[in-house]
C-alpha cells in the first residue's frame, strides 16, 4: 500500500469505543483500560487518524503531566489499531501523531508494546524502535477446544484434580488484597532463587487503586484456585470481546509446590476457548533464568512466542529539545553494568516513570 498523509485529531471516547470494534486492537488500547489507569495528573486522550477523508485508525493513551526537564508526554499502552493491520500506513499514522504532539507540545512519545496485534516496527522518522516477546495461545492451534500441553504441565494438572482444587472467580477488593500479598510473596521467593529483583508492576500507573478501577467497571476478574476453601493461587485477567489479557499472577508456598498455577490456568483457559476466545495473552517475558523458566512454562501451556514492537521519540519541542544530543550519545554507549546503570537513572529523570 502506497503511503498517505495522515492526520491526527482527537475524538470522543464514546465514538472511539464504539470504532475500535472495527480493527485489530490491543486491550490496553481500550477506552476501559485508559480511562482505568487514569487519574488526577494523567488524562486520557483518544485520537483518530484519518487520511482522505476516511478514518484509518485509532490510538489511546494518557497525558502525563511532567515538570521541568520532562513535560507533558503522550503514554499508549500499545501501538494504534490500524485499517487492514497495514505497515506502511502504521508508520504514516506515527508519523502524523508526532507532528500532532509536537504542535500541542507535548515533549516526548512513548508506545509501549504490550498485546500489539500487528507487530510492525516504526519506520516513521524520529521514533526509536523497542523490541519483546510475548506469549500468547490462538484456539485455531487447539482445535478440540482443549489446550494441548507439555508432560510437566500436565502432572501439575493432575495434581490439582488429586487435591479436589475449586476455581472461583471474583471483583472484591477483599480478593485484590489477597492476590497483592501472593504478589508479594511470589517477587520474595523469585528474588531468593534468582538473586534478581523482580517487579509485577510493570505496567505505567498498576497500582490498587487502578487494579480496583478495572474490577469495579467489570473490564477485569480475579480467578482464583482453592482447597478447603484457602485460595492458594490468584491471577488477574483483562478481557475485551474474546481478547483476554493474564495481567497478573502470584501464588502462596502451598501453590507454588503443587503446581497449582498450571491448573488454574488449564481451566479458565479451557473456558475461555469454548466460550469464544479470540486469543490468551500470557504477557511477555523476562531476562535471565527466571525468564527461562517462565517461558517454558507459557510454551508448556501450549502459547507460540511472538514478537512484539514499541517505538518512542526523543523530545519534540523546546527547550527539551536541547537535551537530545545527550540523550542519543547514552546510546552509543556500551552495556556495561556500571554504564547501564547510568543510563537507565538517566532515563528515568528525563522520562520518569513511563518508560
Amino acid at each position: 500500500m502506497k503511503s498517505q498523509p495522515c492526520i491526527t485529531r482527537p475524538i470522543s471516547p464514546d465514538q472511539y469505543e464504539s470504532d475500535l470494534l472495527h480493527y485489530p486492537y490491543s486491550v490496553f488500547i481500550t477506552r476501559q483500560w485508559v480511562m482505568g489507569m487514569a487519574d488526577d495528573k494523567d488524562v486520557p486522550l483518544f485520537l483518530e487518524f484519518v487520511s482522505d477523508g476516511q478514518q484509518v485508525g485509532l490510538i489511546a493513551g494518557l497525558i502525563i503531566k511532567g515538570e521541568n526537564v520532562r513535560g507533558n508526554q503522550f503514554y499508549c499502552y500499545s501501538g494504534p489499531a490500524i485499517r487492514d493491520n497495514c505497515k506502511v500506513l502504521y508508520s504514516c499514522c506515527l508519523s502524523s501523531l508526532k507532528r500532532f504532539a509536537a504542535s500541542h507540545r507535548y515533549s516526548r512519545i512513548f508506545i509501549r508494546p504490550w498485546d500489539q496485534q500487528g507487530c510492525h516496527q516504526c519506520r516513521a522518522r524520529g521514533f526509536t524502535n523497542t523490541e519483546t516477546y510475548e506469549y500468547v495461545i490462538f484456539p485455531e492451534n487447539h482445535p478440540q477446544q482443549e489446550i494441548t500441553c507439555s508432560t510437566r504441565i500436565q502432572k501439575n494438572i493432575k495434581k490439582g484434580f488429586k487435591l479436589n482444587a475449586s476455581i472461583r472467580e471474583g471483583r472484591t477488593p477483599q480478593l485484590l488484597a489477597m492476590l497483592l500479598n501472593m504478589l508479594n510473596a511470589t517477587r520474595q521467593r523469585r528474588t531468593g532463587k534468582f538473586g534478581v529483583a523482580y517487579d509485577p508492576f510493570y505496567l505505567y500507573n498498576l497500582q490498587e487503586r487502578s487494579l480496583q478501577n478495572l474490577l469495579d467497571t467489570g473490564f477485569a476478574t480475579i480467578y482464583y484456585v482453592e482447597t478447603d476453601g484457602i485460595p492458594h493461587c490468584m491471577e488477574y485477567v483483562v478481557e475485551h470481546n474474546g481478547r483476554i489479557y493474564n495481567v497478573l499472577k502470584g501464588s502462596d508456598e502451598f501453590g507454588y509446590r503443587n503446581g497449582l498455577a498450571s491448573y488454574l490456568d488449564y481451566m479458565t483457559i479451557n473456558r475461555f476457548m469454548k466460550n469464544g476466545m479470540v486469543y490468551y495473552n500470557y504477557g511477555g517475558d523476562l531476562k535471565g533464568e527466571d525468564g527461562q523458566g517462565l517461558a517454558m512454562f507459557k510454551e508448556g501451556m501450549g502459547a507460540t512466542r511472538q514478537e512484539r514492537h514499541g517505538a518512542h521519540t526523543f523530545f519534540l519541542s523546546y527547550p527539551h529539545r536541547l537535551l537530545n544530543p545527550l540523550m542519543k550519545a547514552g546510546q552509543c554507549l556500551p552495556d556495561y553494568p556500571l554504564v547501564k546503570k547510568i543510563k537507565v537513572a538517566v532515563s528515568h529523570q528525563f522520562a520518569g516513570s513511563s518508560v
